[in-house]
């Protein structure tokens, strides 16, 4: 396994670990977080096989899908990394940004 490999396979690690905790932040409750981590990604790729004309376009929002690239080939192109950055601003960090937001706003208990 090449140095490079073994970097974006890390990155995908922390890109999901980051994924996990801004929507346990964005949702405080644990549960519901861990379930909407796995439901959202599945209805995603499902709307996506539904709808054929979706498909190419589906990957700029599913991080699943566009992070999938980390672990395949040994070069990355551009519209790769785009893909990732996307879905990364979509599901890391506006879940994050909306639970920083609500844990600082909420009441010490």
């Amino acid at each position: 396994m090449s140095v490079g490999m073994l970097g974006r396979v890390l990155l995908a690690f922390v890109l999901g670990v980051a994924w996990g905790l801004a929507f346990g932040a964005a949702l405080l409750n644990s549960a519901l977080a861990i379930v909407a981590y796995f439901l959202v990604p599945t209805l995603i790729s499902i709307v996506g096989g539904i709808w054929s004309s979706l498909s190419d376009k589906i990957i700029w929002f599913d991080l699943n899908q566009s992070s999938s690239a980390l672990y395949g080939t040994d070069s990355m192109t551009g519209s790769d990394w785009a893909h990732i950055g996307t879905g990364a601003l979509l599901w890391i960090v506006v879940p994050g940004v909306i639970g920083t937001w609500r844990v600082l706003r909420s009441e010490v208990k």
